[in-house]
């Protein structure tokens, strides 16, 4: 809230927002225990793997003599110091290994290899990185099934590099006034997004006057269809569980 409208209720209404929304995914998750918890094959990779660490570290296990090698503590430690340290490094101190884009080395000055070449900001075509932060953002590939795996490249190369170029480069909904690739929001003009101007400072309600003389609210092609991408997702889940679970 303090990003991105400046606004700041205390840290007791902060905790209580924090606990609220953990308290709501639990209990959904507690309501359909016989399907989420119960059942060995609803349980995701990434979630499979965090419990193999969690166990191999707090609870003693038959297949591992740690008295050899290492003791539980001693490993948790070396985990916890190594990834750490593995995450901090590119975040903060050496920020240019998480994207490394050639085409954008190469032709500093084109607009166009830019939008081709950048990692961050664009299509990445091109571009590497040595950030495992960066590697694992749309999915852990070491916990992740191959079928898996091979569903989302796949639909990431159709929404990246057809939909989405398809859209940006012949301007619908005036796409080229926005980044071709961006989390944030931006006005008419192609400039971020001033949240100050349409809210209520003192009740931070919504200010219609001053929306309607500002700007409606945009954002970049490619989030556009992360979004419409994502709702069809939850619906889809809905639709799945109620065909699988309840009819068939």
């Amino acid at each position: 809230m303090l990003s991105f409208s400046n606004q700041f209720f205390g840290y007791r209404q902060n905790a209580l927002v924090h606990v609220l929304i953990a308290n709501c995914g639990a209990g959904g998750r507690g309501l359909r225990r016989q399907h989420c918890d119960d059942c060995e094959g609803s349980l995701p990779p990434p979630s499979q793997s965090d419990c193999g660490l969690v166990v191999g570290s707090v609870y003693s296990v038959s297949w591992v003599n740690y008295t050899d090698f290492l003791t539980r503590l001693q490993f948790f430690v070396i985990v916890f110091t190594t990834s750490y340290a593995y995450y901090e490094i590119p975040a903060y101190f050496f920020p240019t290994i998480s994207s490394i884009s050639l085409l954008c080395y190469i032709w500093k000055d084109s607009i166009l290899m830019q939008q081709l070449g950048s990692g961050l900001h664009s299509m990445g075509i091109g571009s590497f990185a040595f950030d495992w932060a960066t590697v694992s953002f749309i999915g852990d590939p070491i916990a992740t099934p191959d079928f898996a795996i091979i569903n989302v490249v796949v639909c990431f190369i159709l929404v990246m590099y057809v939909v989405t170029p398809i859209t940006y480069f012949n301007n619908i909904y005036q796409a080229r006034k926005f980044p071709f690739f961006s989390s944030a929001t931006f006005d008419d003009t192609g400039m971020k997004y001033n949240i100050s101007r349409i809210l209520n400072e003192a009740t931070f309600s919504f200010n219609v006057a001053g929306y309607e003389t500002y700007s409606k609210l945009h954002i970049s092609a490619f989030f556009a269809f992360t979004y419409g991408i994502g709702f069809a997702m939850l619906s889809a889940t809905i639709v799945h569980v109620v065909l699988v679970e309840l009819i068939f």
